[in-house]
């Protein structure tokens, strides 16, 4: 973390004169995919989010507000950050910081612990999956989505049959091998059965940073940066793939316990659990090729972009391993 790239003072400014949200203690900086990201703090402790649009991204905020009133208003139980509205009742304002105009939109903080410092155990991990689950249902029913949802960006899933290029660049002889043959199954895959699954929106990020924990319950499912439409399998094999790379010795009995949670609840099929050791595989791959081409063009941030590089790299080698000896 760090201290506010647009000056802790004229956002705490912006705050009271927009929201209504006076006496911030500390408006801290810190890193996300796309726009400016703060945490606005109390005298007792962090109590919102406030994000600052990257220019031309009125979309992309107008889509993640409405999914997170959507959520609130149909699953209230689903720990979601809620909307703040401006004092005008609006989801958010434009306003003038660091002297260009951009969107701000503020946001409830959620406490708890991020999956990537939380110790792995079963309830947490069956948690994880009902909490999924539960979310799926409630996007399956956010409305006009084919008009607003985008179907394609660098992380949805299906992405990975742009990497190639990316593969070939970033990724090791022994790590590209095995990369290329994901990619080209997958392929086969996409045009095949993948084909035919029902498409939903999906958070599409259930990764270990925007997973928040307490105990042995999630608290808090963050960033709905990433939405898309797709096979709600992806979304399963996306959070496995990251529950793999917190603890890799363990990923079998995670795997089958997540898996089996949400057969018991609706969620998952058999033909859909037979597709995701290859589906699990591509997202490590683009963890690793996107990862490392986003730290080649942005070095300021290379270490947000390379966090999950080492459990990612050490994962595909015993996917690989482990196809080998089949």
């Amino acid at each position: 973390m760090n201290r506010a790239t647009h000056g802790a003072d004229r956002l705490a400014a912006v705050l009271e004169r927009e929201f209504g949200l006076s006496g911030a203690a500390d408006v801290t900086h810190v890193y996300s995919e796309a726009d400016a990201t703060y945490i606005v703090s109390g005298p007792s402790g962090p109590t919102h989010v406030l994000k600052v649009a990257a220019p031309g991204r009125i979309a992309d905020v107008t889509l993640q507000v409405s999914l997170l009133a959507h959520v609130e208003r149909s699953d209230p139980g689903i720990p979601v950050p809620r909307v703040v509205p401006t004092r005008r009742g609006e989801p958010f304002c434009r306003t003038v910081v660091g002297g260009e105009s951009r969107l701000v939109h503020l946001s409830t903080f959620l406490a708890g612990r991020p999956l990537e410092l939380a110790a792995l155990n079963s309830r947490l991990v069956t948690d994880i999956a009902t909490t999924q689950h539960r979310l799926q249902a409630v996007l399956e029913s956010f409305p006009d989505a084919g008009a607003v949802v985008p179907v394609r960006h660098p992380w949805a899933l299906d992405a990975v049959l742009d990497y190639p290029p990316l593969v070939e660049e970033h990724l090791d002889a022994g790590q590209r091998a095995y990369a290329e043959s994901v990619t080209a199954r997958y392929a086969a895959l996409a045009a095949g059965p993948a084909a035919r699954l029902p498409r939903q929106v999906i958070h599409g990020d259930f990764n270990l940073s925007n997973l928040l924990t307490a105990g042995r319950r999630v608290s808090g499912v963050i960033d709905f940066g990433d939405c898309v439409i797709g096979p709600r399998v992806h979304d399963v094999a996306i959070a496995l793939a990251y529950l793999a790379m917190r603890d890799i010795g363990a990923r079998a009995r995670f795997s089958a316990e997540y898996c089996d949670r949400l057969a018991a609840l609706g969620g998952l099929d058999e033909d859909e659990r037979a597709m995701l050791p290859l589906l699990i595989a591509a997202r490590v791959v683009m963890v690793l090729a996107l990862g490392r081409d986003t730290a080649r063009r942005s070095p300021d941030r290379a270490e947000y972009a390379l966090r999950y590089d080492a459990p990612a790299a050490d994962l595909l080698r015993a996917l690989r391993d482990e196809e080998a000896d089949k």
